[in-house]
């Protein structure tokens, strides 16, 4: 099965259609496995570096979060300024960083910070896959990329509290994350070896917080996409909030 690239560089020379997408999806993936995966853990965590009350380990979600919105605003436009596999180990990188801070953690604070570095170095595969996608396809056949992709991705948050509960009952939370930096690297060596970089020099855009601050104004000045962001974030904000509380309710 392949789809025209919209490029005729020969970027499937080292990876199938169905291996891209396979990639792509894992890579995608890691943004809901690093939040549901930890859902079953939240009581023991608070258990284990002495937390009181329990609910105070809501911000081992929410802030992974933040750090999420955070990275988005850096390793976006990074990963047009220096390509799209660049900023995607970058994130990587920081991700493996934020995941040993946690996983080493004695106290909640600590991991919190390792959460949020979590979000911020995860914003780099959710951001760089889709420009990946974008790079290749264009037009139906970036549709079916997205759909095939999508299929796998939403199986994720389905069986990865299941499975990590499986998991904690075993090794304790902290296994949580070990199984984070055996994914993580496990993914970067596939990248690594597998994926052709997919954005031209030719086609890459300096990184410039000027141009960014003008194009984030330009974007905001639309009333249908400040509507459409708004209504965005209540929706999300509702997940967040079951989400952050998940292991009371």
């Amino acid at each position: 099965m392949s789809y025209p690239s919209r490029f005729s560089r020969p970027i499937t020379s080292l990876i199938s259609f169905r291996e891209r997408i396979a990639l792509y999806a894992l890579l995608t993936s890691l943004t809901s496995l690093s939040i549901d995966a930890l859902l079953p853990g939240l009581r023991e965590i608070g258990a284990d570096v002495g937390v009181t009350p329990p609910l105070s380990t809501q911000h081992v979600i929410s802030l992974f979060i933040f750090g999420m919105a955070f990275g988005e605003l850096l390793l976006g436009p990074l990963s047009d300024a220096i390509g799209r596999k660049k900023a995607l180990l970058l994130g990587l990188c920081v991700y493996v960083a934020g995941t040993f801070i946690a996983m080493l953690a004695g106290s909640l604070e600590m991991v919190i910070l390792g959460r949020f570095l979590q979000g911020v170095g995860v914003s780099g595969p959710k951001i760089a896959t889709r420009a990946m996608i974008r790079d290749q396809f264009e037009g139906d056949a970036m549709a079916r990329v997205m759909s095939f992709m999508f299929t796998l991705f939403i199986l994720v948050p389905m069986l990865a509290p299941a499975l990590a509960q499986g998991l904690i009952g075993i090794g304790g939370w902290r296994s949580v994350f070990g199984a984070y930096l055996a994914i993580a690297g496990i993914l970067g060596l596939w990248l690594v070896v597998r994926q052709p970089e997919t954005l031209p020099a030719t086609r890459r855009i300096p990184f410039r917080p000027s141009l960014l601050f003008l194009n984030g104004r330009r974007i905001l000045s639309n009333r249908r996409v400040a509507l459409l962001i708004v209504a965005t974030g209540i929706v999300f904000g509702a997940q967040l909030l079951y989400l952050s509380t998940a292991a009371d309710l």
